[in-house]
């Protein structure tokens, strides 16, 4: 399993865990420094239920940040809700 699948299978873990739709749990690579992937969907996610749940991107990152597990990366919320992965293990 690569790192990017395994980074994949614990952010899904993460939504299972927060109740939200899967189909957000999107990882791409990243072309900023010191960031080797990245979840945008906090943006997405926050517009689907904004009628039903006031939350704003950036607390989607942070809970779901909160959530994540995983031994080959670090996740961190940054700026208006991005969802940064940095990997402990060499790619």
């Amino acid at each position: 399993m690569t790192i990017k699948e395994q980074i994949e299978k614990g952010l899904k873990a993460a939504f299972v865990a927060l109740k939200l739709d899967v189909g957000y749990a999107i990882v791409s690579t990243s072309s900023q420094d010191g960031v080797d992937y990245q979840c945008n969907s906090s943006f997405n996610l926050a517009k689907s239920i904004k009628d039903r749940v006031e939350k704003s991107p950036i607390d989607f990152a942070k809970s779901i940040v909160a959530k994540f597990k995983s031994n080959v990366s670090i996740a961190e919320a940054a700026g208006a809700g991005f969802i940064n992965f940095k990997s402990q293990t060499p790619h």
